[in-house]
């Protein structure tokens, strides 16, 4: 690991530090570029939160905590991004020891920048698409979310090593090492 990336990975730890001390329930650890700007910080009672971060290539980074709640993506999906063009769900590996999905969704924006539905699955010409990455992690009885949203084409290679370096803190059947 390069010293930046050891530098990057620090400061988030240094950010989620609070989460983690007052939390008993697990948290997604990811490692994110160092010129990432943190614009949310919500805490819920309970434990929940969710950490929104803007990248510099105009990628926006959210981490979530939901305790006690178990949500299938299908369901996140349906939920946040009703009027999506389409989907494509598949199964990781897992994050950590623990099973997670991936989706990558598809949704079209009007002149605004606001989600519309679409009549097929690519815009005319001059509308924009917005692609989301969504990951979900469940550990005991928490759901953990990643997601990342960018304007096509603009995703860089950022995203991608973010997606790879999510981990799971805590959690009672949480592996060590």
């Amino acid at each position: 690991m390069n010293k930046r990336m050891k530098m990057a990975f620090a400061l988030l730890l240094l950010l989620l530090l609070p989460l983690l001390v007052l939390a008993d329930a697990p948290v997604l650890l990811v490692q994110l570029p160092e010129n990432a700007q943190m614009v949310e910080n919500v805490e819920f009672d309970g434990g929940d939160f969710i950490q929104t971060y803007q990248l510099e290539d105009g990628v926006t980074v959210q981490l979530l905590r939901y305790t006690g709640f178990s949500m299938a993506i299908e369901d996140l999906i349906a939920s946040d991004w009703p009027l999506n063009v389409r989907c494509e769900i598949s199964d990781m590996t897992d994050v950590i020891g623990y099973p997670a999905q991936h989706a990558h969704v598809w949704q079209l924006l009007d002149d605004g920048g606001y989600p519309i539905r679409a009549d097929e699955a690519k815009g005319k010409d001059g509308e924009q698409m917005m692609e989301i990455d969504l990951i979900l992690v469940h550990v005991d009885t928490t759901t953990l979310i990643y997601q990342d949203t960018y304007i096509s084409g603009q995703r860089g290679d950022m995203v991608l090593p973010i997606i790879e370096s999510l981990k799971v803190e805590g959690g009672e059947s949480a592996e060590v090492g």
